[in-house]
Order: structure tokens, then C-alpha cells, then sequence
């Protein structure tokens, strides 16, 4: 089920994207505490199913806030600090305790309205619409999700006409409303919606440089502080100055990737080994997008895999799933977002706690639960119908095992496709708890499988020729 890339060179070795997770800090004093990928390891097969998904990142940020306080020898002042911090972290999660465990509650529906007038599209005209497989893919997702509600498939709807609207919108990308109040709380989204658009981006994903690095009014420092060690080793600047100085603090531990917080299929990337790389890197930035959106930099992995943890909801049913992504090459001969093989279960986040699964997979699934509990807190105002999270797994530039967030997905994406194909086999199917859906991206064009749903065939001409399907593989 999992797909592993083969090694690569450092600048291309990147399934979707690369990255590094310092799970455990170089200092000497950290002691004997247990970092993300231990302790999950550790709870594994024996006590893992005995307790709730969303407990194991908590545990994960509450021990490492009191390891690093320690590891770092800061003052008895501090170690209050973070003890308080986690303390508020769990208070405002709704956290309660049972047998001295945290525990969440039940995952909440956030759109529990199943009489939709109907499917459409959200056209957004401050967004790239994509090239035409985006295009056409979207039009079939969209005619799947119609039929799946048993509901007509209307005419796309403009983002000024949403409050008129009782029709379930798929926008494009996550839905960004930081310059207008046009979408009501009670509007029928699949995907997400955020107050300001670096929100919807892999910027979260990191802390700031320091203290003093510029920052959008809307930044929140909450989400590092709760993610904890499930986040990469990274930082996210807003400013090429605190790009410059992050980078330089990076590069003495091995090369640095630098991202597009807006690439997608794991391009706008490139790989640095000195200052004066980075620099050049950095100058090809535009400054008013690194004011608006930011950029990442983080650790180089190499021998990766990359995870996607997902949650869909759909009306008043969910679904979750874990998986794996699959490189492909691209006609222009680059490494890119092949595909996404998908294991389902009913339910929310929540239900992956109950599959027996493997130490890697554990870690993976309390990483992005950690994310997305973290998102919730720092960022209380986005909405959430549709979440993808990426999770890397490989060797840092010393060799060691690393494994983390990558970023999130709060849109309509790539395995799409396989989450619809997943809705669709578990209600025709009301005794099967889990399924397995793929979707497969070719750069040629290709006969798909019996009983796959074609997405796109054609000719591209952007990409060139391409062939998109999904498919159920048991």
C-alpha cells in the first residue's frame, strides 16, 4: 500500500514536496523524554486503540513544550509559560479528562444541511482557475458530487451571489474572505474557508524566525506552539530579510528546500546548499507576495514517503482515510503529484483510531490530527468541510529518520476523486466499513482500468497530453 520513492538527488528527492521533522532538539540536556515518533511508536498496537486519535498529539505537544523548556535551561519563569500555555491548549480544544487521559469530544459535522437545491461550482475571479484538466476534472468531480446527493448540477455561482444561494459551492481553492463578508456562516461549502489566504496555505505549517520577523496582522503564534515537534523543521517569513536570516540558521544542519506556500503537485520548489544560493533563491521572490502569503523554508529529506491523512464531509455522512501519494514524471520531465492510493473507513478523523496499523502510519495520523487540532485553536474562524494533510517520511541530511507535517489541503485536490469513489462503494455497500480508491495522474494518454471514472483525457495545452482517473481497488 505504501509507495516509496526511490533515492534521488538532494534537489529532486521530494514526494509532492520535501521536508524535514526534528522530532527531538540537538541539546544535550533533553534527557530521556520521548519525541512524537517514539512515543507513538511506543503506544502502537498494544495501548493505542484504547484511546482517542486526537489524544496522541496532544501528549506529543504537552511533552515536548516541557522537554524543550528543559532542553533549552530556561528559567523556572518560563517553564511556567509553557506549562500554562499547554494548559490553555487544552482548555480551549473543550478538552476533558477520563481515568487522568484527555480525551476530545466526537467530531462535529460543520455542515449537517442535506437539502442542497443543488451542486455548483464557486467561481472566484481572484483565483487561477487552473489549466484544462484542472478544469475538467472539477466538472466531473462535481457532476459525481451531484449525482451521489441526488441533486441537479447548477450553473457556477459568483462569489458576489453566494447569499442567494442554497446550492452546495465547490470553489476552486480555499475560499479566502479576508477582503469581504460575502459568504454567511450557514453557506454550504466543500472545502474551506479562512479570514485572511497564508491561512490556507503550507505558512501555517511553521514558526517565525524570531520575535521581530514581519508578520500579517491575522498571524497567530499558537499554531507552532501547539503543534509542537509533529511540525517540520522549518521556518515561514514574510520578508526576504527574514527569509535570508532563516535560511542561514537552517544551512549549517544541510541544504534547504525553499517553497511556494501556493505550489501545488510539489512545484515552485528549489533546493539550496550556501548563502549565496539562497540569496539568489530569494531574489527571484516578488516582495509583494512574500507580504502577502510568505514563503517556507525547511530541511531537505531524502528516501521519502509522503502520507496523506484525510476527512470529508458530505452532507450529514463523513468519511476518513490514510494513504499514500505516487510520484509520476511530467512531460517536461519533472517529478510530480501522480496519484493518491487511499484506505476509507466511515467516519471521522477520530475512526483511524480503531485500524491496527503500523508504527509509521500511527505517527502519521497523530501528526496531522495534531494539525488539525492546532488549526482550530490558532485560527478558531476557518471552516472546514473537505481536509488533506500531508505527512513526510525520510532521511535528513545526517541520516536520521525524520517524520512530519507537510502542509494541509482544504479544497478539492488531487485524491478527490478516490474520496467521492470511497462515498459512493460505502452506500452502496451498507455493511462494508472500509474501501480502498485511487486516483492515477499519467502525463500520456493511457486506457484506464475496467470500472474506473475517466476525470481527463486529452491534450493539454499547458501540460500536454495527460489521462486522470479514479478507481476502487477493493
Amino acid at each position: 500500500m505504501l509507495l516509496r520513492t526511490d533515492p534521488k538527488p538532494e534537489a529532486t528527492t521530494s514526494s509532492k514536496e520535501t521536508a524535514s521533522s526534528v522530532n527531538r532538539r540537538s541539546d544535550p540536556e533533553y534527557g530521556n523524554q520521548l519525541t512524537a515518533g517514539q512515543w507513538a511508536c511506543a503506544v502502537g498496537r498494544s495501548l493505542y486503540p484504547a484511546y482517542k486519535l486526537a489524544i496522541v498529539p496532544m501528549q506529543i505537544s504537552q511533552k515536548y513544550h516541557l522537554a524543550q523548556a528543559r532542553a533549552l535551561n530556561q528559567s523556572d519563569e518560563r517553564n511556567v509559560q509553557v506549562k500554562t500555555a499547554t494548559t490553555r491548549l487544552f482548555g480551549m480544544l473543550d478538552l476533558s479528562l477520563v481515568g487522568g487521559e484527555p480525551t476530545f469530544p466526537a467530531e462535529i459535522l460543520l455542515d449537517h444541511n442535506s437539502s442542497y437545491d443543488g451542486v455548483a461550482a464557486l467561481v472566484d475571479d481572484r483565483q487561477d482557475h487552473g489549466n484544462e484538466h484542472d478544469r475538467a476534472s472539477r466538472e466531473q468531480l462535481l457532476n459525481r458530487i451531484a449525482a451521489y446527493l441526488d441533486v441537479p448540477l447548477l450553473p457556477s455561482v459568483a462569489l458576489s451571489d453566494v447569499a442567494s444561494t442554497r446550492a452546495l459551492l465547490v470553489p476552486g481553492d480555499t475560499l479566502d474572505v479576508s477582503d469581504d463578508a460575502m459568504v454567511p456562516p450557514d453557506t454550504a461549502i466543500l472545502g474551506g474557508v479562512v479570514p485572511a489566504k497564508f491561512i490556507g496555505t503550507k505558512a501555517i505549517t511553521h514558526a517565525l524566525v524570531d520575535d521581530q520577523a514581519k508578520r500579517p496582522p491575522e498571524w497567530s503564534g499558537l499554531m507552532a506552539e501547539a503543534m509542537g515537534d509533529a511540525a517540520l523543521l522549518g521556518y515561514t517569513a514574510f520578508s526576504r530579510t527574514d527569509a535570508a536570516r532563516a535560511g542561514r540558521s537552517m544551512l549549517t544542519n544541510g541544504p534547504v528546500r525553499i517553497k511556494d506556500v501556493c505550489g501545488k503537485a510539489g512545484l515552485g520548489q528549489s533546493v539550496v546548499h550556501d548563502a549565496i544560493a539562497l540569496d539568489a533563491a530569494l531574489a527571484l521572490e516578488d516582495p509583494d507576495s512574500l507580504t502577502q502569503c510568505g514563503i517556507v523554508l525547511e530541511a531537505n529529506l531524502t528516501d521519502v514517503v509522503t502520507y496523506s491523512v484525510g476527512s470529508v464531509q458530505l452532507g450529514t455522512e463523513s468519511i476518513s482515510y490514510w494513504g499514500s501519494q505516487n510520484l509520476t514524471t511530467d512531460n517536461a520531465g519533472r517529478e510530480v503529484y501522480g496519484g493518491s492510493d487511499l484506505c476509507v473507513v466511515r467516519g471521522g478523523l477520530d475512526a483511524l483510531s480503531a485500524l491496527d496499523l503500523p508504527a509509521s502510519l500511527v505517527r502519521a495520523i497523530a501528526c496531522a490530527a495534531t494539525f488539525d487540532r492546532a488549526a482550530h485553536l490558532a485560527y478558531p474562524d476557518v471552516r472546514l468541510t473537505r481536509r488533506n494533510y500531508d505527512v513526510i517520511e525520510g532521511l535528513d541530511h545526517a541520516g536520521t529518520w525524520r517524520i512530519g507535517v507537510l502542509e494541509q489541503s482544504w479544497r478539492v485536490g488531487g485524491a478527490s476523486g478516490a474520496e467521492i469513489a470511497a462515498f459512493e462503494a460505502l452506500r452502496a455497500e451498507p455493511d462494508t466499513q472500509s474501501v480502498r480508491c485511487s486516483t492515477v495522474e499519467v502525463y500520456d494518454i493511457v486506457t484506464p482500468p475496467v470500472g474506473a471514472t475517466l476525470y481527463y483525457q486529452g491534450h493539454d495545452p499547458v501540460v500536454g497530453p495527460m489521462t486522470k482517473y479514479a478507481v476502487r481497488l477493493a
